[in-house]
This record gives structure tokens, sequence and C-alpha cells, in this order.
């Protein structure tokens, strides 16, 4: 948590499980945006990550925001 205390204010992105709400809570009390992913979603997100990293891309911030905001 001194980590994320230190950083400027950014989203992120969590699997929604049973303590993500506290943390999520925690991290909103920082100044960050929090979303929360359905479990079901977690491993389709994750993937198309992982495609970017394997293609030698950067996924960007807009690619990853949509991906955040269609769940």
């Amino acid at each position: 948590m001194p980590t994320l205390a230190q950083l400027s204010a950014c989203r992120v992105g969590m699997e929604a499980c049973a303590g993500a709400h506290y943390w999520a809570r925690q991290l909103q009390a920082l100044g960050h945006q929090v979303t929360l992913i359905p479990p079901q979603h977690v491993e389709h997100f994750n993937w198309v990550v992982d495609r970017f990293i394997l293609q030698g891309r950067t996924p960007t911030r807009e690619i990853l925001a949509t991906l955040a905001l269609n769940f």
C-alpha cells in the first residue's frame, strides 16, 4: 500500500473477489479510480494484454481503458 500511496492518481483494474471491495475503497481514498472486473472476464483481459506483449507492442492506455470499460 505504501507504493500505491506514492503514485499520482491513476486508474486501477482489479478482479472482483472477496476482498476487492475493501481494497477498492482503500485505493479510492488515495485518489485512484478503481474498476472492478468480473472474474469471468479477467482471463480475456489478461489474454489481450499478453498478446500485445508477445507481439512486441505496448498496450496503450486507450486500449486498456476500453477493455476495462467494457466490463
